[in-house]
């Protein structure tokens, strides 16, 4: 007698061993996207991110900001008060480029390549080696 065949699950795929879940997925894919990263671990390895506590300036106006509050809405920049050179202070950094900044009417969430480093130290104890 031959050995027997592997059995075809719902979708197809072989069942049996090995770490595939429902549809021929792995059960265990690695972290997820969005995942939040480490403060001053950027992208490129270096201490590239910004932390919180940081001085920051406003470079360009987005077309609408979203407000970093318990009940978020979107504003223009008009109604925000936000204008290019606008500074504020960094109160967390967000996952996928994105930091809330509280400028001096309202805490709002902008993209990190809108914003320029100043000269302020970071608060939350880390180094910027």
């Amino acid at each position: 007698m031959g050995a027997a065949p592997a059995r075809a699950g719902p979708r197809g795929g072989a069942r049996g061993g090995g770490q595939e879940g429902q549809g021929g997925r792995p059960r265990f894919p690695g972290p997820r996207r969005g995942v939040a990263r480490q403060a001053g671990a950027g992208r490129d390895g270096g201490g590239g991110r910004m932390a919180v506590g940081q001085a920051v300036e406003l470079v360009d106006v987005p077309p609408f900001v979203k407000t970093f509050e318990a009940h978020p809405c979107m504003l223009s920049p008009s109604a925000a008060g936000l204008e290019p050179g606008a500074v504020g202070t960094v109160v967390k950094v967000l996952p996928v480029g994105d930091v809330a900044v509280r400028f001096t009417s309202r805490s709002l969430i902008v993209a990190e390549r809108l914003l320029r480093c100043l000269g302020g130290h970071p608060t939350s104890g880390s180094t910027g080696v």
